[in-house]
């Protein structure tokens, strides 16, 4: 018989999300996602393009990171990416929080067990066989992750059946 403390799960939801974004339209456009708002702060239009996104951080955020794509509207296959940027706050599981610009690397050794909420992205959309702009006009969010913490106690027994 084996012993294991399980002191969090973390998971992968699968979520299937479209939204629109309207490159003419004044920035930042809000979109909500779960009960919580990201903000699309701007877009630069070129290739690369460069897209700033902000997710705030609740308290009651449902998820820590979401997993997203961009498109344009003459393709159903996803804008070429690159993360450039981010930021984000790394909360322990009594709700302390370490701002990961300040505390990286060591945060990850204060903090057990670490849950890592992103913030703030910033995105190149890029196409290398084409000089033509990047105009993304739909994000689609693919899913999010999510960590629970069960402090549990399991056992396992190794005898063969």
């Amino acid at each position: 018989m084996v012993s294991i403390h399980l002191g969090s799960i973390n998971s992968f939801i699968l979520d299937n999300v479209t939204y629109d974004i309207k490159h003419l339209e004044k920035f930042p456009q809000t979109i909500e996602y779960l009960g919580n708002k990201i903000s699309i702060d701007t877009i630069k239009i070129g290739n690369p393009t460069e897209v700033i996104i902000r997710d705030e951080n609740t308290e009651d955020r449902e998820y820590e990171v979401f997993y997203f794509d961009f498109f344009s509207d003459n393709s159903q296959i996803p804008l070429m990416m690159n993360i450039t940027g981010n930021d984000g706050v790394w909360i322990d599981k009594n709700g302390n929080k370490y701002y990961i610009r300040d505390y990286y690397p060591e945060a990850t050794k204060k903090i057990h067990p670490p849950r890592y909420y992103q913030t703030d992205l910033t995105i190149e959309l890029f196409n290398d066989l084409s000089e033509e702009q990047i105009i993304p006009t739909k994000m689609k969010i693919n899913g999010y992750s999510t960590t629970k913490y069960i402090d549990e106690m399991v056992e396992i027994s190794l005898e063969e059946s």
